[in-house]
């Protein structure tokens, strides 16, 4: 049964990279040169109440990096730039609540690094 999710598991892998992926820049925030890569994006979106009776639309994102696509070790402040129509979106790479590092492996999986973010607003890109 074993060999069976592992062979399951390496299929959905090489799908993933080859069809669910999109083309992000990850780029450390000390040092290091930007670097194009492949990621699935996770979003999570919920609704809460706020104590005065507001209703509150929360989001987080993940990147899911193999890391043959991205070798690096993902760290705080390190940013992630998605390109979609032609908008640049950046997200800052987060520590979540109850974890003390960026980013974990996914599932059963030590090759593919699932990376917290939040977006960041307001930040103008970079001059060429």
């Amino acid at each position: 049964m074993q060999d069976m999710i592992k062979s399951a598991e390496s299929w959905f892998e090489g799908q993933r990279r080859a069809n669910l992926s999109v083309s992000v820049s990850y780029r450390p925030a000390a040092g290091g040169a930007a670097s194009d890569c492949a990621a699935t994006l996770v979003i999570g979106r919920w609704e809460a109440i706020d104590k005065n009776g507001q209703i509150m639309r929360l989001e987080t994102r993940d990147f899911l990096i193999h890391v043959d696509d991205y070798a690096g070790t993902p760290l705080r402040g390190d940013k992630i730039v998605l390109t979609e129509n032609d908008v640049e979106d950046y997200y800052e790479v987060t520590i979540p609540a109850g974890v003390n590092q960026a980013w974990r492996w996914a599932n059963r999986s030590q090759t593919l690094r699932r990376i917290h973010t939040q977006k960041i607003t307001g930040l103008v890109p970079p001059p060429a």
